[in-house]
C-alpha cells in the first residue's frame, strides 16, 4: 500500500475521499474532497492550499482545480472550484467578422 508523509506521520493515500458534485454556476465546476481526520488535521486554519500542497496531501484530481474556500464548520471537507470551460478551446470574431477557434 503507497503512503505518505505529512509531519513525519505516515499516511494511507487510500484515505482520501473525494466527492464530485454536481454543483455548477455559471463560471465555475465545484467539487467537495473529503478528508480524513488524520489528514484534515495537517491543514492550515487561515490559509488556502496551493496545487503542491493540496497534492501533497494525496488529493489526486485532473488540472485547473483550485482550493477556492475554507468551509469553517466542516474543515475536513476541502472545496475546489475550475472555469467551466477549462481546457477547451476559446472562440474569437478575426477582423471579417467570422469565428475563429483559438487554443
Amino acid at each position: 500500500m503507497m503512503s505518505m508523509s505529512t509531519g513525519g506521520i505516515l499516511l494511507p493515500l487510500r484515505f482520501v475521499q473525494s466527492t464530485r458534485l454536481a454543483c455548477k454556476s455559471q463560471q465555475f465546476l465545484r467539487r467537495h474532497v473529503v478528508l480524513p481526520p488524520e489528514i484534515a488535521q495537517h491543514l492550515p486554519k487561515n490559509r488556502l492550499l496551493s496545487e503542491n500542497e493540496w497534492r501533497g496531501l494525496g488529493v489526486q484530481q485532473s488540472r485547473g482545480w483550485e482550493h477556492y474556500a475554507v468551509h469553517r464548520p466542516e474543515p475536513h471537507i476541502m472545496l475546489f472550484r475550475r472555469p467551466k470551460n477549462y481546457g477547451q478551446p476559446q472562440q474569437m470574431v478575426n477582423p471579417m467578422g467570422q469565428p475563429q477557434v483559438v487554443g
